[in-house]
């Protein structure tokens, strides 16, 4: 019987003190990545990290804990990788949650998780910009859920999408500063080519303004808005 309990005890002993499948993909992640580096596909990305090759739900949790060592963007097949972290970022265990896992996406210090504000969900070029009054955790859990009616931002969540703030709000902030400020971000993003903005799917318009300039200013007052990020729509007679 006390053979028994020392056999027990030598195996508890191992198994927690055996390889570190997390410590061992951080090694190869210094070794093997740069900024800018480009991977041909998932294939190849895969033999890169020693990493096996998944399907699914389980790719999309490969890929969510990529995003713990290193963050990267798709372009069709490819991978750019755009981020190496000194520290990993930790994994979160909790079976009574599925929402849980997600929390590693959740890219906001404990310490504003209860402000208000605009934030951004982004996955790859495509961003969605939200705002909350309730608090940017508690939205943030509205985005993880099934019945979610934003499908987009729940499936980028699901896929490695990030949460981060784009502008926190004073205590006492009304509502309607937090709202307008919210669109001042999305048209903001609308005028920058290389994103690609989910909130136009769900029926966000642009309001336009018209202006009228001379036409010998006309290419000077067409670089001043594209300088400044803002979104461009010529009449019909001048396109």
């Amino acid at each position: 019987m006390n053979k028994k309990k020392k056999q027990g005890k030598r195996i508890r002993k191992i198994r927690k003190g055996g390889n570190n499948l997390s410590d061992k993909l951080y090694e190869i992640v210094k070794n093997n990545l740069y900024v800018g580096l480009v991977i041909k596909n998932y294939k190849l990305m895969c033999e890169l990290l020693e990493d096996e090759e998944k399907n699914g739900k389980g790719r999309n949790y490969q890929f969510i804990n990529w995003k713990r060592f290193f963050d990267f963007i798709k372009e069709k097949q490819k991978f750019i990788i755009t981020k190496i972290f000194t520290n990993p970022k930790p994994k979160i265990h909790n079976k009574n949650n599925n929402n849980r896992k997600n929390f590693t996406q959740f890219e906001i210090p404990r310490y504003n998780e209860n402000k208000t504000g605009v934030y951004s969900i982004t996955l790859d070029n495509n961003i969605y910009i939200g705002s909350t009054v309730k608090g940017f955790r508690e939205r943030f859990r509205e985005h993880t859920y099934k019945n979610n009616p934003l499908t987009h931002t729940y499936e980028m969540i699901q896929n490695g999408g990030i949460f981060k703030t784009l502008w926190i709000a004073r205590d006492g902030t009304e509502e309607s500063i937090i709202r307008q400020k919210e669109k001042d971000y999305i048209e903001y993003y609308i005028g920058l080519s290389e994103w690609n903005v989910i909130n136009l799917k769900y029926g966000y318009k642009i309001i336009y303004n018209n202006i009228k300039v001379k036409e010998k200013d006309y290419n000077t007052a067409i670089k001043i808005l594209q300088n400044n990020n803002i979104h461009i729509k010529l009449n019909k007679e001048e396109n």
